[in-house]
């Protein structure tokens, strides 16, 4: 396990591969977002938000802050982002490097492969690894990644998908998995680690909602449908079991919010009786300090679940920073009474989760970020994320 001063970088193969010195970005001014449409918001625009809930700290600033403004050396750093469209750009990575995080977490659609050729996968791929803002970020920071729809495949690929396993291998070719790493014989690429030590540590577990996914029912008339299957399941509850100050659970798709059951949006809630079981597993095991991360939307923002004790027991959230260079161009207004704060559609915007371990009761920062410029900023006290704690 890692210290959280994050001044020991473990090596990774595929980056020791791939480095080319001297590569750099320039970083580009932030802009402030327009008013929002009515009805939909593309571009550089922040779209209108139903109030969220609770309380969200500090207001968007008026004044652009530093990256790491406001914490201690203590704060342990979670960059989080997903939908990389286009591999050879993504100047959203340089961005995420300002914060000199302790982990990088790639959701899902981190390439759009959408091709059943492998060859063609490979080389979309290789187009990332070449990317020099690509390689300054893994070569400086712990990397941890899952696939969604477009890395496996297809659009809204699931279980049916007959090239599932080839694309695996392509994937875990990529992210530099050793020959001994489980996911090698694991039905999809579901993962865990845990960092730092004694009361300092957080464990990041990412689930495959893809390789065992049953198709879509978009209409919301079986509420059974799989989503990770029995063997994940299993593992799951393993991982649980394992010592965590703070669990960060990342899912390719939303896991609090549900978007028009009817229309084509992917989401644990279109498996209500699977998020149930999430949801039930965790409060069971009265495991304390999760919090949910999640992608594939294109654009970002902050869910809190609206019934605590049908959730985990505790104030319950989902993160959802979602893409890295892609905008929803879909009709809105994408109204969501569990967000809280304000949702952002730009083409350039990552997330951020800080954990600052310094203050007695440490204060747990989920931001939101638009290139540079802190966007939201919700804090959350470790002592909210207890069992039997009403939000």
């Amino acid at each position: 396990m890692l210290e959280p001063t994050r001044r020991h970088r473990s090596s990774w193969a595929l980056v020791a591969l791939l480095l080319i010195a001297g590569c750099g970005t320039t970083s580009i001014p932030s802009t402030t977002p327009a008013q929002a449409s009515p009805t939909r918001c593309v571009g550089l625009l922040a779209c209108s938000a139903t109030p969220g809930p609770i309380r969200t700290l500090p207001p968007i600033p008026t004044e652009p802050p530093g990256p790491t403004s406001g914490t201690s050396d203590q704060t342990f750093r979670v960059a989080v982002g997903s939908c990389l469209r286009y591999a050879p750009g993504g100047p959203a990575l340089a961005d995420i490097a300002e914060h000199d995080p302790d982990v990088m977490l790639w959701l899902g659609d981190n390439i759009y492969a959408d091709t059943e050729d492998m060859t063609e996968m490979r080389a979309i791929y290789e187009g990332l690894a070449e990317n020099p803002r690509f390689q300054a970020l893994a070569a400086s920071t712990e990397t941890m990644a899952v696939w969604d729809d477009h890395d496996m495949g297809w659009d809204n690929a699931n279980a049916t998908w007959p090239h599932r396993d080839a694309a695996k291998v392509e994937f875990l070719r990529f992210w530099g998995a050793a020959p001994e790493d489980p996911r090698w014989d694991q039905p999809g690429v579901y993962s865990a680690r845990t960092f730092g030590t004694g009361d300092r540590t957080v464990q990041v577990i990412l689930l495959d909602n893809r390789y065992n996914l049953d198709p879509w029912d978009y209409a919301g008339t079986d509420r059974g449908r799989r989503i990770l299957g029995e063997e994940q399941w299993a593992w799951l509850r393993e991982r649980l079991l394992e010592p965590a100050t703070v669990r960060i659970i990342g899912s390719g798709v939303q896991v609090v919010q549900d978007y028009d059951i009817g229309a084509e949006w992917e989401g644990w809630g279109d498996s209500p009786l699977e998020r149930e079981r999430l949801f039930g597993l965790i409060r069971e095991m009265r495991i304390p300090g999760v919090l949910f991360v999640s992608g594939d939307m294109h654009f970002a923002e902050l869910s809190r679940h609206p019934d605590d004790a049908a959730a985990l027991g505790y104030p319950t959230y989902d993160l959802t920073p979602s893409g890295l260079d892609q905008v929803e161009t879909a009709a809105g207004p994408w109204l969501n009474p569990n967000r809280v704060g304000e949702l952002l559609n730009s083409n350039r915007k990552h997330g951020l989760v800080e954990i600052d371990w310094g203050p007695a009761d440490p204060e747990i920062h989920l931001e939101i970020y638009e290139r540079t410029r802190l966007y939201l900023d919700h804090v959350v006290r470790l002592s909210e994320l207890q069992p039997d704690v009403q939000g």
